[in-house]
């Protein structure tokens, strides 16, 4: 099971593994399509023992020039969108006896720099809730692993610049 915001990205694999690849199209800022996907996933395929949650972007400028939608937004796709993934899945982990979480985070999560602080928000934010979610779940054997990536030449960081309002923020989205 995968999800995507855009199904076109990933038509090559459709195509390729229409029988062991299922994909849905899915909006983390819409915690009632996390919670109705993911509980139609566990019911699908009975269970799940790994989740990979990857959604994310960057969002790039001096906090007092973004407005305040660009900051709804970041928070609600780095941080809620991640949470609300994560809480939706493990009363199922639980009920199955196990699984694991993966969280891909970012090594912005340990660090920060000027004009990066909504991005180091959300992933400060996002790295303090597996830290400590994983201390409440693992008696239930459920595993919360955090991936901090440094820096790596991908779209994210030199790709096109997209919704620029000045050449000062610059936003790029990660994963598909």
């Amino acid at each position: 099971m995968g999800t995507v915001r855009n199904k076109n990205k990933v038509a090559d694999l459709i195509k390729k593994y229409p029988e062991t690849f299922c994909c849905e199209i899915l909006d983390v800022t819409d915690v009632p399509a996390i919670r109705n996907l993911v509980d139609d996933s566990f019911e699908k395929l009975e269970s799940i023992d790994v989740i990979i949650s990857n959604a994310g972007y960057g969002l790039f400028g001096a906090a007092e020039e973004l407005s305040d939608a660009e900051v709804d937004h970041i928070i609600a796709t780095n941080l809620t969108g991640s949470i609300q993934l994560i809480r939706s899945a493990l009363p199922h982990m639980r009920t199955q006896g196990g699984g694991r979480i993966i969280q891909i985070s970012s090594y912005g999560g340990q660090v920060a720099f000027p004009g990066n602080s909504l991005y180091h928000a959300t992933k400060f934010g996002i790295e303090g809730f597996c830290d400590s979610v994983a201390q409440e779940v693992a008696a239930y054997n459920i595993g919360i692993t955090l991936v901090e990536p440094g820096g790596a030449r991908t779209e994210f960081r030199y790709g096109k610049r997209t919704g620029c309002e000045s050449n000062a923020r610059i936003r790029r989205e990660s994963g598909t």
